[in-house]
């Protein structure tokens, strides 16, 4: 299953280059269905135009075929004046035909009803087209009596009787039906073939392509289909035209089609320029979204984006290093991102658990791989948890796989978390051995009656009252206080915020058994921890 928080966090790291990538894509896009929109137009366009040429092509065959079969059935195989009459009538209720004609058994020409009764028989050359028994001559030149010279006419035969059709006639109704090409599925040799009957003039053999679809022929239905010649960067549209082996074509331009709708076109592009230029924009805002601590906080309260911070415990009487508290920085993409950024934003999304059981992860895994055998045990570790997450049955489960014998878990409760609820989850965590510190004590709310009731371990002195102590000021002067009531509990005293000698010594004499501070070394990693560990042990 795919991780879509890390897909956001990867493409957030580059936003300009993929909103741009997206932009480009939603407009390559937008032109890719409009181009399909227009092929799929232009194919609506082209279908109606070969369903009219087809359907005049059907007509002028249909009419052939059925006055030469009927000539044939009613007229003996004789040229006489009363057939020439016969013809010369059937004539008068044709659309297509110019003249009617008859051949003898040698198949030569011998009468039309424009001429009569020819000189000599005219023998007919090799038919261009042999489509069943319907035989054709494209642009066959014919002389009539009416005429001085020869024209091109279309000549078809079905048995003994022959029909001339006005070439140019022909041409002009497929040219009006805005057709580019005329096939037709030639059978006059044993394999038969595709021959080109008529194309438009401004179009070379060179840029004809043979129908592909040869078994669409004499179909009853009309069936269009279409390809793209990348080559010359065209799309060939051909249809059949039914119940004859006729095919017509037509050879669009890709540029042309853009040209010839070059409102439409030009309104596409600026389209797909707003909406690229649109999506790019959003999307740069929504990577931006992505980039931000708020949405990356969730995935940062994980052991493998979490640095331990380890700060020395003192005992103020040895100078020995007897334990640490855990602190805790993320780390994004080797920055590192404090407390007072990420807490809010972790309190905000309920990821307090979280990170709580991260760190707690962390710390202890990276401890009980480094920590040296010569250490003073139990080495007391303080975890800091958010008062939420301190109750028994949370962190005995969370902490009971991570026990060793040589730590010392100490639990930091601070005065603003104490409630009542609290009380008995503390009293059980002791049970199972874990000690309790109450932290930054002197400035909550709690009372000797509160601090009897939880029986911590350990009183900690917030720093504000070491750092006053430079001025022997009013607030210094209740550490003595502090450390009878701890006394009176039954707890020790750890002093916070130690600066330099002479406060540690001034505690000291005030009877505070452990300090920790910038004068014994600020919060480091665990290596930097271990070694300043080693060499003041």
């Amino acid at each position: 299953m795919m991780d879509f928080r890390s897909l956001h966090r990867g493409l957030a790291q580059h936003p300009y280059l993929n909103s741009t990538i997206a932009g480009l894509g939603c407009s390559l896009l937008v032109l890719l269905v409009s181009a399909i929109i227009s092929i799929h137009i232009t194919k609506i366009e082209i279908k109606n135009a070969q369903a009219d040429a087809s359907q005049r092509l059907a007509h002028i065959n249909q009419e052939l075929s059925q006055s030469l079969k009927q000539l044939d059935a009613q007229i003996e195989h004789v040229c006489t004046q009363e057939t020439l009459t016969i013809m010369r009538q059937l004539l008068l209720m044709q659309h297509y035909v110019r003249a009617f004609g008859m051949l003898n058994a040698q198949n030569q020409l011998i009468c039309l009803t424009s001429d009569g009764l020819l000189a000599a028989p005219h023998t007919l050359p090799r038919p261009d087209l042999l489509l069943s028994e319907q035989k054709s001559w494209f642009e066959y030149p014919v002389q009539t009596a009416s005429s001085t010279s020869k024209q091109a006419m279309n000549l078809v035969v079905i048995g003994r009787f022959a029909a001339l059709i006005d070439h140019q006639l022909s041409s002009n109704i497929l040219h009006d039906s805005r057709v580019d090409a005329i096939w037709v599925f030639d059978r006059s040799d044993a394999g038969g073939q595709f021959a080109q009957v008529w194309t438009r003039p401004n179009l070379s053999a060179i840029e004809l392509v043979k129908p592909y679809q040869p078994e669409q022929r004499y179909k009853n239905q009309l069936k269009q289909w279409s390809t793209l010649d990348w080559s010359r960067q065209r799309m060939v549209v051909g249809s059949n035209v039914p119940m004859t082996g006729y095919f017509v074509q037509n050879y669009v331009s890709l540029w042309g089609m853009l040209l010839n709708n070059r409102i439409i076109t030009m309104s596409v592009l600026a389209l797909a320029a707003l909406i690229g230029i649109l999506v790019g924009f959003f999307v740069k805002l929504k990577l931006d979204q992505f980039n931000l601590l708020s949405f990356r906080i969730r995935d940062l309260c994980q052991p493998e984006h979490i640095v331990c911070m380890y700060q020395a415990i003192i005992d103020l009487r040895t100078g020995q290093i007897c334990g640490c508290e855990v602190l805790m920085r993320l780390q994004d993409n080797g920055k590192i991102i404090f407390p007072d950024q990420a807490i809010p934003l972790i309190q905000a999304q309920n990821l307090t658990w979280a990170l709580d059981s991260a760190v707690s992860q962390k710390a202890m895994s990276e401890l009980q791989q480094y920590l040296p055998p010569n250490t003073v045990q139990p080495f007391k570790v303080a975890l800091n948890y958010f008062p939420e997450n301190i109750t028994h049955q949370r962190l005995s489960t969370l902490l009971q796989p991570l026990q060793d014998p040589r730590f010392g878990l100490n639990i930091e409760v601070t005065e603003y978390g104490v409630s009542e609820d609290l009380f008995a989850d503390v009293q059980k965590l002791r049970q199972e051995g874990y000690l309790i510190s109450v932290d930054d004590f002197g400035t909550g709310y709690s009372n000797l009656g509160t601090v009897k009731r939880l029986s911590p371990d350990y009183l900690k002195i917030d720093r504000s009252f070491v750092f006053d102590m430079e001025d022997d000021s009013l607030r210094s002067s209740l550490i003595p206080e502090i450390v009878a009531i701890a006394g009176a509990v039954g707890a020790e005293v750890i002093a916070e915020g130690i600066e330099n000698e002479s406060q540690a010594q001034r505690l000291q004499a005030m009877g505070v058994q452990f300090g920790q501070g910038y004068w014994y070394g600020k919060p480091q990693p665990i290596a930097v921890f271990i070694a300043g560990l080693n060499k003041t042990n």
